[in-house]
């Protein structure tokens, strides 16, 4: 059964021909944790009600742009990915997690990006 977790940050997209594209998310200080001089991403359970034990979901941090790697589950949020990138505006992302042996695997299923000021 797969949870759904959400964190906030920053994004960071990569876009491969003929795969599919992946984000890469940087947490901001608030959605992370140090132990042990290691850093790690919090995500917090989101939904119905969830045991303690499966509220909280922390993963460590990559050292490639001290991110998580998430993979894109729907290729028509492209468009909003690649402007919400190149502005290095602070998001939150939903994600799935599934375990795959005894790897989390994370898919992007859905961002929310601050709305544009009008002037």
């Amino acid at each position: 059964m797969s949870k759904r977790y959400e964190s906030t940050g920053i994004i960071h997209l990569k876009i491969q021909e003929k795969r599919k594209g992946v984000v890469f998310f940087v947490p901001d200080k608030d959605h992370c944790v140090n132990h042990q001089g290691k850093e790690y991403a919090v995500f917090l359970s989101k939904g119905r009600k969830t045991k303690s034990r499966n509220a909280v979901k922390v993963l460590a941090i990559k050292k490639c742009l001290n991110s998580v790697k998430l993979k894109l589950n729907n290729s028509k949020m492209n468009t909003a990915l690649l402007d919400t990138a190149t502005k290095g505006s602070a998001v939150d992302v939903k994600v799935k997690c599934k375990k795959d042996g005894k790897k989390l695997k994370l898919k992007l299923i859905g961002i929310t990006v601050p709305a544009l000021s009008v002037k």
